[in-house]
Order: structure tokens, then C-alpha cells, then sequence
């Protein structure tokens, strides 16, 4: 099999209308930087939101899924932690500090606080349990054997990884962060509502 074939037969590179979202982020996140003030970032911010919605329409795609629906409902079970994990567990949602902005207590100040660290694990461990007991290494390895990957949504995904690590690291932007955060988001919901609803992934 030559190398024009192997990319056929393994690879897509069509657009696809669920991808818009994403391209259209990717595009916005100079403007948005360069214009959008820093609270716009914060926790509980529109950026923030803007994902909380993302990741709720892609819940809904994992349970609502025709095909491969353990893998799916495993998938639904990360994107619920996903969302947990925006907001640290509840914690910027019902525990603000008075008087200061974007800041809250943290879990040691907080009356059984203690117990959410241990609560994470169990739910991650069990996911995970999931994962192994229904044997769902096979379906992983069916679609990226017989089903050819979406390439621009996981160029995407990975180009908003790339860019969270660095805004991270590098700048002290809100914003940035925030808006890579949701590139990453929207190309995981494309790739999903592919392989959930499209037959090109069947």
C-alpha cells in the first residue's frame, strides 16, 4: 500500500459543518486578547461559560450516540469531570473570598473540604473500572484501526492544547488561556458528534 493510499484509507481531511465552531475560535483568539478585558477570563467568566455550554452539548452527544454507546457513555463520564474540573469541584461557584475578585477559598479552609480530593479519585478510578470491565480498549482500537480519523478536528484539539500549555507557562492572560481552553472543547465536541452521528465514521 503506497503512502496516497494508506492517507485514504486511514485519514480524513474533509470539512466538516460541526468544525466551524472551532475554526471560527482559533480565529478569534488574537482579537480576543488583544481587546477583551482580563475579566472576561476569570472564573465563572463568559469565556468560562461559553465552555460549560460546550461541554453540555457534548454530554448530551456521548449519551445520545448510534454506535459504540459503553465507549460513548465512558466518554460522557470524562466530560463530566471536564465540566467538574472548571470549576475546581464547586469550589469557584460556592466559595468565593469576599471583597476580592476571581479569588477563592481553597479546599483546606473550606468545612470537609478534605473529602473532595478523595471523591475525584473514586469517581476517576470507577470511570476508569468502567472502562476496563466492559472491555472498551477493543472499541478504542476498532476506530482507530478501521475508522478513519478526522484530521483537521484533531489538528485543531491539538493546537488548542499547544496554546493552553503555553498561555499557561508563558503569559499572564486570562483570556488566552481561557480562549484555548475552549478551542480544545469544541474540537473534542466535533470529534465526538463524528464518530457519534456521522456515517462517514461507521
Amino acid at each position: 500500500m503506497d503512502v496516497k493510499e494508506f492517507l485514504k484509507n486511514h485519514f480524513d481531511f474533509n470539512f466538516y459543518p460541526i468544525t466551524v465552531p472551532a475554526v471560527i475560535c482559533l480565529l478569534s483568539i488574537v482579537p480576543c486578547v488583544l481587546s477583551l478585558p482580563e475579566k472576561y477570563g476569570f472564573e465563572n467568566g463568559i469565556i468560562e461559560n461559553i465552555q460549560m455550554v460546550v461541554l453540555l452539548i457534548t454530554f448530551i452527544f456521548c449519551i445520545k450516540a448510534k454506535q459504540y454507546k459503553k465507549l460513548f457513555i465512558f466518554m460522557a463520564l470524562v466530560i463530566l469531570l471536564l465540566a467538574l474540573r472548571e470549576v475546581n469541584y464547586g469550589r469557584t461557584i460556592f466559595f468565593p473570598v469576599p471583597g476580592q475578585e476571581n479569588m477563592y477559598y481553597s479546599w483546606k479552609d473550606i468545612k470537609y473540604g478534605f473529602l473532595v480530593h478523595p471523591f475525584v479519585a473514586v469517581y476517576i478510578i470507577s470511570s476508569l473500572a468502567y472502562f476496563a470491565f466492559n472491555k472498551l480498549y477493543f472499541a478504542v482500537w476498532e476506530i482507530f484501526t478501521k475508522i478513519k480519523l478526522p484530521v483537521l478536528n484533531i489538528s485543531l484539539m491539538a493546537i488548542g492544547i499547544c496554546l493552553g500549555v503555553y498561555a499557561e507557562k508563558y503569559t499572564h492572560s486570562f483570556v488566552f488561556e481561557e480562549m484555548a481552553e475552549l478551542l480544545f472543547y469544541l474540537s473534542l465536541s466535533s470529534i465526538i458528534y463524528l464518530y457519534a452521528f456521522n456515517k462517514n465514521f461507521r
